[in-house]
């Protein structure tokens, strides 16, 4: 069993700690696990609160993580990750992810993927106020991921599905797109991220749209971002 312990500089938003990276068009092969920790510092000076609205509420907040992935067989991954975001544990995901269709030629690789799982929340976290560090919500996710890799190293990665929320949050559709290359010892990308609340009450919401509580709100957001991944061994890289 191959083991590789990787330390990665993130950037994350408190309602988000881990959406991107955590599952992809790559697989581990039977027996092999990868490890990754996780550090990131976000400071902010305005809160947004609605279309062209913002409050002065200043923010400062460490955020680590755990990440492990481990090939159960080939073509077959299980995913897991746990973010502390202000230190605190915030929502822990468990994903299986399987390969159902692979073409190869001497030009590229086509891969079609699926995966699915769950995040729930690690602690009764505070929910109701500007420095809450998530909204504490139970999520069932499918996802669907399409990759073509070339023989070269460049490849392109689509990926979508559902997020099933449990109530009170409200459900939604991510999608995201990422390009990047892969060599032996360099690994980049950048990708766009993308989520669609379906429903959800607004914060200066009225009537119906007026929420009882912050886990009842709708959260779309657009995201975009990179990563870069240099190995040092084959047991280490940063």
């Amino acid at each position: 069993m191959v083991v590789r312990f990787t330390f990665l500089a993130l950037c994350a938003a408190p309602f988000l700690v881990g959406a991107q990276g955590l599952l992809d068009g790559f697989f581990k092969g039977k027996g092999n696990t990868t490890l990754a920790f996780s550090g990131a510092y976000e400071k902010a000076e305005t809160y947004w609160i609605g279309q062209g609205n913002e409050l002065p509420i200043a923010r400062k907040m460490p955020v680590v993580g755990l990440f492990a992935t481990h090939g159960l067989r080939e073509g077959f991954d299980i995913v897991m990750s746990a973010p502390f975001v202000d230190l605190k544990p915030q929502d822990a995901s468990l994903f299986l992810k399987a390969r159902v269709f692979k073409r190869e030629d001497s030009t590229g690789n086509f891969m079609i993927a699926l995966a699915g799982g769950m995040s729930t929340p690690m602690s009764k976290y505070e929910t109701e106020s500007a420095f809450s560090i998530g909204q504490r919500a139970t999520i069932l996710e499918p996802r669907l991921i399409i990759q073509y890799q070339f023989a070269f190293g460049f490849f392109i990665q689509a990926q979508t599905g559902y997020t099933y929320a449990f109530s009170p949050t409200p459900s939604g559709i991510p999608a995201s797109v990422k390009m990047g290359l892969a060599g032996s010892k360099w690994y980049g990308d950048i990708w766009f991220d993308f989520r669609h609340a379906i429903g959800g009450k607004d914060y200066r919401g009225e009537g119906a749209l007026r929420p009882n509580s912050f886990r009842e709100l709708g959260v779309s957001y657009q995201r975009v971002g990179g990563s870069v991944y240099r190995s040092f061994s084959p047991k280490f890289g940063l």
